[in-house]
């Protein structure tokens, strides 16, 4: 794995000439402020990365051109410059003097894509690396882990929901089995009582018919035997008086026909009546016989109960739309627990199958884990290892990592990045400011002041 084993910058930002030749897998760049350690990373990173790393003013203020030069352990040498008009050249000769057709694409297959500085990976809130995370790796959750936490937030306001409904259904008394199914209506039975009552008039009325014609026939009968015993009297008289009123015989004996004729006549009309009056009994009889008269004291105790039956119907009725209200609730709540098993299905696949740039590194709920722990709740060492492990991540054959913000580091920090940086097989250059650093590189209004190289 190549190394930097050799730095030269010349007239680059606030560098004049630099002449670093480091030996080991740590160097520090220090000085004081505004002398030009900045310029050294930065160098470094126009060097190997060139594009967007290259500074909009690159060339020292008063030169021409700057040109930063790079050997590395494998005997390779990089050499870029750019002038003051902004053209920019790159020149790459390995060992054996050859050089690469393409320089920078050549170049970028051997160096890692991902930040160069571990320490600011670390530094970064949990969101930010999670998305770095998710570039360098491929692997997007970011969409699954919003539904899920928006699944998981509906789930719980749901969940509250549903204990209120099981709360509330608990306070409730259950119907009980016989409970009526449907409101009463007070109205609706009166309406009913008073068409029973009406019905009871009008068979009263029928007999009271059917009784008066009865009568009425029995009047007619005797009417019709008077009639004829009235007759009957009057012939015996007329007989009586024949010897005595021979003369006028003929004349009473037409009268005696001709009252007989009537008499006939007046029985045959009252017999026609009785007949007629008896037709009369018998039909409205029938019509009596044919009214089925409902039970009104039934009626009268269903009248009496109907507040006790409506209120069971709605206490029932509320009881069961409570019921349906928490089946629904709990199916709602069941579905957005299936959501979250699925996306967590479909999220464990995803991260399973993800090249992961270190070993027990993952993603959970937007956060970057190591071994399953929040990556800002592992130890120094576990997190020092995974900002170099990413900063040197996709397996670079030119293994360089840059700390720009050494000076937070204290000493046992600062070993320990030595030493994780020697177990990766890296070399990382660090910035900090000050010169008391053992080894460290000292910069001095853009030159090297002390030289040095190896903590």
């Amino acid at each position: 794995m190549a190394k930097l084993t050799e730095l030269h910058v010349t007239d680059f930002k606030r560098i004049s000439l630099v002449d670093i030749n480091p030996d080991g897998s740590t160097v520090i760049i220090g000085g004081r402020n505004a002398q030009g350690k900045s310029s050294v990373l930065d160098a470094i990173n126009a060097l190997l990365w060139g594009g967007k790393y290259m500074p909009d003013v690159p060339v020292r203020k008063g030169q021409k051109k700057a040109t930063i030069i790079g050997v590395t352990d494998d005997g390779m040498t990089i050499k870029r410059t750019v002038t003051e008009g902004g053209t920019r050249s790159l020149e790459i000769t390995n060992a054996e003097g050859l050089s690469p057709k393409s320089p920078q694409a050549w170049l970028d297959s051997k160096l890692s894509a991902a930040t160069c500085d571990p320490l600011a990976f670390l530094s970064m809130k949990a969101q930010a690396q999670a998305a770095e995370l998710r570039r360098l790796t491929g692997v997007d959750t970011e969409a699954l882990d919003a539904e899920r936490a928006e699944v998981y937030s509906q789930r719980t306001a749901d969940g509250r929901q549903l204990k209120s409904l099981q709360g509330a259904l608990a306070q409730m008394d259950a119907p009980a089995d016989d409970c009526p199914t449907e409101v009463v209506s007070a109205g609706l039975l009166a309406g009913k009582l008073e068409e029973a009552r009406e019905l009871e008039r009008q068979r009263n009325n029928a007999i009271e018919q059917s009784q008066h014609h009865a009568r009425e026939a029995e009047d007619v009968d005797r009417r019709a035997a008077h009639a004829i015993v009235s007759a009957d009297g009057k012939a015996a008289l007329l007989k009586e008086q024949i010897a005595d009123l021979k003369a006028i015989l003929a004349e009473k004996e037409a009268a005696i026909t001709e009252t007989r004729k009537l008499a006939a006549h007046d029985a045959a009309e009252y017999k026609r009546e009785k007949v007629a009056q008896e037709e009369a009994a018998i039909r409205f009889r029938t019509e009596a016989e044919a009214i089925t008269i409902p039970d009104t004291n039934a009626i009268r105790q269903q009248l009496a109960e109907v507040d006790t039956i409506n209120q069971q119907v709605r206490a029932a009725e509320k009881y069961r739309e409570r019921e349906a209200e928490l089946a629904t609730a709990q199916a709602t709540v069941d579905a957005h627990s299936e959501r979250i098993d699925e996306i967590d299905a479909e999220r464990a696949e995803l991260l399973m199958k993800a090249d992961w740039p270190i070993d027990g590194l993952g993603i959970d709920d937007g956060s970057v884990t190591f071994n399953g722990v929040p990556l800002d709740q592992a130890s120094q060492a576990e997190q020092l290892r995974v900002g170099v492990g990413l900063a040197l991540a996709g397996n670079p054959e030119i293994k360089v990592a840059l700390v720009r913000d050494g000076s937070h580091l204290d000493e046992e920090s600062l070993a320990l990045l030595a030493a994780t940086v020697d177990e990766a097989g890296a070399q990382v250059w660090v910035e900090r400011v000050g010169t008391h650093d053992a080894g460290a590189v000292v910069i001095e209004d853009g030159a090297v002041a002390v030289k040095g190289g190896l903590l």
